[in-house]
């Protein structure tokens, strides 16, 4: 894995869950195992598709009850009381914001590596959060980047999945001077 792609995918995430989720993203340090985050279930996975001058993925999953705390911050709710859906649950509106999330870090991470380059984002959708998500959805390939970041109520791990030829973009915003400000 580049270690550009890395540090952008990182810096994406967490500046994504501090600026749009009111959320604290603490590095999980990279000698840990994982720990308490491999044995809290996962809780969602939102993916979203991009296009452009390469193509990928971006992919989020949520561990712990990170969701209720998404919903709360983003949509004003209240933690543990979502509003309710026709099934009484208020399980898409948790899943909606994060797609949102992953929306937003996608975007994030591609204007760092990519800079003004266009890309189409397709809309977030949800994948099954069963516990061996990653084999089940993959691609077989390893991701060209991860970030995992320590939250407040759990846990969120951000893989991004390049397509194709990339050109050597990484850093190519900062030398253009294009990323200033919160990317959010």
């Amino acid at each position: 894995m580049s270690r550009n792609l890395q540090s952008e995918l990182h810096k994406a995430t967490a500046l994504t869950f501090e600026g749009l989720a009111f959320m604290f993203a603490a590095p999980r340090a990279d000698n840990e195992d994982g720990g308490e985050a491999d044995e809290s279930p996962v809780e969602a996975v939102a993916e979203v598709p991009f296009h452009g001058i390469f193509d990928g993925r971006l992919v989020l999953a949520a561990r712990g009850r990170v969701l209720d705390e998404i919903l709360g911050n983003m949509l004003g709710a209240d933690i543990g009381r979502a509003p309710e859906e026709p099934d009484g649950t208020g399980t898409w509106s948790r899943i909606d914001a994060w797609g949102e999330v992953a929306n937003v870090i996608c975007g994030n991470v591609l204007l760092g590596i990519a800079g003004s380059h266009t890309f189409r984002l397709d809309p977030p959708r949800p994948l099954p959060a069963a516990p061996n998500w990653a084999a089940a959805h993959g691609t077989g390939k390893a991701p060209a980047a991860e970030a995992h970041v320590v939250l407040e109520t759990g846990f969120a791990d951000a893989y991004l999945y390049l397509e194709g030829e990339v050109p050597a973009l990484a850093g190519a915003a900062e030398a253009t001077g294009e990323r200033e400000g919160d990317p959010t």
